[in-house]
C-alpha cells in the first residue's frame, strides 16, 4: 500500500521517471527535484509503495507571480519568499482514486499557513486548471506572467489561494 513520507535525495530519480512519464511535454531533470529536496526537505514527499515512488509533491517558498523557470536549477529559495509555490505534484494512475494528492496538498497549505506564508502557489499544465480549482485555486493574470509562462505551453495558467 502506498502512503506519503518525506522525500528524500535519493528519491530524485524515482520523482523524475514519474514526472516524465506523466509529464512529458516539460520534463526536468532528476537533479532539478533533488536541489528542491535538499533546499526545502519538509515540503517534498513521496507517494511511496516500499521503494518504488508513485507520486510526488515537490514544494517550496517562492516569490508570487515569479515561477521558476522549466527544468532549471535555482541555487537558494528566494530570501524574502511571499507565498509557497507547489512545484509538482502527480501521482501514478496505478495509485489514483485514494485522495492521495489533495490529502498532502492539506498537508502542504497547513505547513505553508504556519510558515506565515498566505498564499499558495503554482502554475497548471495542460487541461490541470479544472482540477487545481476543484482545489481552491485561482487564476491569476498579468502582463508580465504572460511572457513567463509561455514556457508552459499553451493554456499554462499561474495559479493562487488561500492556505
Amino acid at each position: 500500500m502506498a502512503v506519503w513520507r518525506p522525500a528524500r535525495p535519493a528519491d530524485a530519480g524515482g520523482i523524475g521517471r514519474l514526472s516524465r512519464a506523466l509529464i512529458s511535454a516539460f520534463p526536468e531533470r532528476d537533479a532539478v527535484f533533488e536541489e528542491r529536496i535538499r533546499l526545502c526537505p519538509e515540503g517534498c514527499h513521496v507517494l511511496a509503495d516500499g521503494d518504488e515512488v508513485q507520486g510526488y509533491m515537490v514544494s517550496h517558498p517562492w516569490r508570487r507571480f515569479d515561477p521558476p523557470k522549466l527544468d532549471a536549477l535555482v541555487g537558494a529559495l528566494p530570501r524574502h519568499a511571499d507565498c509557497w509555490l507547489i512545484h509538482d505534484v502527480a501521482v501514478a494512475p496505478r495509485a489514483r482514486g485514494g485522495a492521495h494528492a489533495g490529502a498532502m496538498l492539506e498537508r502542504i497549505a497547513h505547513l505553508a499557513g504556519g510558515r506565515g506564508f498566505a498564499v499558495l502557489a503554482l502554475v497548471a499544465v495542460g487541461d490541470a486548471q479544472p482540477y487545481w480549482r476543484r482545489q481552491g485555486f485561482e487564476p491569476v493574470a498579468t502582463p508580465e506572467l504572460a511572457a513567463r509562462l509561455a514556457a508552459y505551453g499553451a493554456g499554462a495558467a499561474y495559479m493562487e489561494r488561500r492556505p
